[in-house]
């Protein structure tokens, strides 16, 4: 195995985006669900936490589910409010800004 958990977290970040631009719900959610699980297993927090709430939020709104939409865009707003870098933040903040719970 190569790479560390955060570099599995991350990488489980960049399949769900992919598959939510492809409007594919199932795998979107699937790898956004798993990023999120890494990421709080090994007990990242900062900016990667925000955009494992974020690409749930994002995975739910191509699966047009407003509610769950909804409760990760608030827990991805909270961790964004925590980072530490203003520069990360700016950056999570952008990100969450396209994602819509329609």
């Amino acid at each position: 195995k190569v790479g560390q958990s955060i570099n599995k977290a991350r990488a489980e970040y960049m399949i769900a985006r992919v598959y939510s631009a492809l409007r594919w719900v199932e795998p979107a959610i699937y790898h956004a669900e798993q990023c999120l699980k890494i990421t709080e297993d090994i007990g990242i927090g900062d900016f990667d936490l925000a955009f494992a709430y974020e690409i749930l939020a994002r995975a739910y709104s191509v699966a047009g589910k407003k509610l769950a939409c909804k409760k990760y865009i608030d827990l991805s707003q909270k961790a964004i409010n925590a980072v530490k870098g203003e520069e990360d933040r700016k950056i999570c903040q952008s990100e969450l800004n396209k994602v819509k719970c329609s």
